[in-house]
C-alpha cells in the first residue's frame, strides 16, 4: 500500500475510529484501525465487537494494500503532525509515515483476523436531518436504563408506523419512561426494535451536519447509520419492550401548568434535604398553586411554591427529585403541564411547545 493523502482529514477521521477500538479485547487485532485502499479511497475501521465504524476519505493511491496499526499511537502521532501532506506506505507489517519534516514507522499487524463490518446503508434507508436526530435522542436518552440484568431496557424503542408515516423513540429505565414521535418519509414496514443506547450516544459525539441515513436487518440483527462517507454499526438489542402503551395513563384527575425554570429552582432546593430522604420531594397540588416539599430528619426542611394554572382537586405526590430534574433540564419551553390521576400512578409531564414529547415518572410508594 502506498499512497498521499491531506493530515487534517486522515487525522480527523482517525481520532474518531480511535474511540471505537477495544480496550480489554483478547483478539489484539481489535485494538488496531484497519486502513485499506480502494480505488482513490482510502478506508478506515474499527470495532469493538459492540459498534462498528467506518469511513472512506479521498487519497491518490499508488499502490492499494491494507494493514492493522495500534489506534492509540497513530492517533497520537496525527495529532502531533503539522505537515499539510502525508505519505503513507506499508511494508511488511510496519506503515511508514512520511512528509517535509517527520519520517517514522509504525509497527503493524496483517488484517486477516478482523471481522468483517457494515461499510454502507443501502438506499431504502431511512433519512432524517442531523440535528433534528440529535434533539430526539437528548429527549429519550436519559431515561434508559444502565442496569445490565435488563438488557432489553438498555437501549431505546423504535417503532416505525408505516401508515401515519410515523417514527416513535421510547425509553425506559422501570422507574420513567420517555417517548417521541417524529414524521419521516420514505418506504418502510411496521416494525419495532431496540437500538442500544451505546450507539446511539457515540452517533450524537460524532454526527455533522446533514442527513443521517439508518436501516436496520432483523436477518443480521444489526442496526446501521450512516453520514457523510461514515457508517455505525451495531447490534440490536433481544428481546420483547415491555408494552409502554399500557403504562401510559388514559385518563386524569388533576392537571396543572407551571413555570418550568421556577419549578427546577424549588426542585434543586428541595435537594439538599431531599438527599438525606431518599431524594424524596413532594409535589403538592393546591387551588392556584404547586410547591415542592422535602424534609430532613438531620438538616430541616424546606417547601417553595409557585403560581399554577390548576384543574382538579388537591393533591399531593412524591417523586424522586433526580427524575423531576433530568426531565426538566430537556424542556424546550417556558411552561410544564404535570397530569395525575392519583398519588400511586404515574405523573405524565408535557412541554406545550414540544407536544409530541411524553415523560413519564413513577411516584415513590410512601408508607401509611
Amino acid at each position: 500500500m502506498k499512497l498521499n493523502i491531506l493530515q487534517s482529514e486522515l487525522s480527523a477521521q482517525i481520532q474518531k475510529a480511535a474511540g471505537f477500538v477495544s480496550k480489554t479485547s483478547q483478539l489484539p487485532v481489535l485494538e488496531n484501525i484497519v486502513l485499506e485502499t480502494e480505488k482513490n479511497r482510502l478506508n478506515i475501521k474499527a470495532t469493538n465487537l459492540e459498534i462498528s465504524f467506518f469511513s472512506s476519505i479521498g487519497a491518490k493511491v499508488a499502490q492499494s494494500g491494507k494493514i492493522a496499526v495500534p489506534a492509540k499511537e497513530f492517533a497520537e502521532i496525527l495529532k502531533n503532525t503539522s505537515a499539510e501532506n502525508l505519505e503513507l506506505e506499508v511494508e511488511s507489517e510496519s506503515l511508514k509515515i512520511k512528509s517535509d519534516s517527520v519520517n517514522i514507522e509504525l509497527s503493524g499487524m496483517n488484517t486477516s483476523d478482523f471481522p468483517e463490518i457494515s461499510q454502507s446503508v443501502s438506499s431504502k434507508a431511512v433519512g432524517l436531518p442531523s440535528e433534528q436526530l440529535k434533539q430526539v435522542l437528548s429527549e429519550v436518552l436519559f431515561s434508559v436504563s444502565r442496569d445490565e440484568t435488563r438488557p432489553i431496557l438498555t437501549g431505546v424503542l423504535f417503532v416505525f408506523d408505516s401508515q401515519l408515516g410515523k417514527l416513535t423513540f421510547v425509553s425506559s429505565d422501570g422507574f420513567r419512561l420517555s417517548k417521541k414521535q417524529i414524521d419521516v418519509e420514505g418506504q418502510f414496514e411496521d416494525s419495532q426494535v431496540v437500538v442500544p443506547r451505546s450507539v446511539l450516544s457515540e452517533l450524537i459525539h460524532n454526527v455533522d451536519e446533514g442527513e443521517v441515513l439508518f436501516e436496520y436487518s432483523l436477518s443480521d440483527n444489526e442496526v446501521r447509520f450512516g453520514f457523510g462517507k461514515n457508517v455505525l454499526g451495531s447490534r440490536l438489542v433481544e428481546g420483547q419492550f415491555p408494552d409502554f402503551n399500557k403504562i401510559i395513563p388514559k385518563t386524569s384527575s388533576v392537571e396543572a401548568s407551571f413555570e418550568k425554570d421556577e419549578f427546577r429552582r424549588l426542585v434543586k432546593m428541595a435537594s439538599i434535604f431531599a438527599k438525606d430522604s431518599a431524594n424524596i420531594v413532594y409535589i403538592k397540588v393546591e387551588e392556584n398553586s404547586v410547591s415542592v416539599v422535602a424534609e430532613s430528619s438531620r438538616s430541616g426542611s424546606q417547601e417553595g411554591s409557585l403560581p399554577a394554572k390548576v384543574e382538579g382537586d388537591p393533591i399531593t405526590i412524591a417523586f424522586n427529585w433526580r427524575f423531576l430534574d433530568e426531565y426538566l433540564g430537556i424542556v424546550q419551553g417556558e411552561e410544564v403541564k404535570l397530569i395525575l390521576n392519583s398519588t400511586t400512578s404515574p405523573g405524565v409531564f408535557k412541554d406545550p411547545k414540544n407536544p409530541d414529547l411524553l415523560h413519564l415518572i413513577m411516584p415513590v410508594r410512601l408508607q401509611d
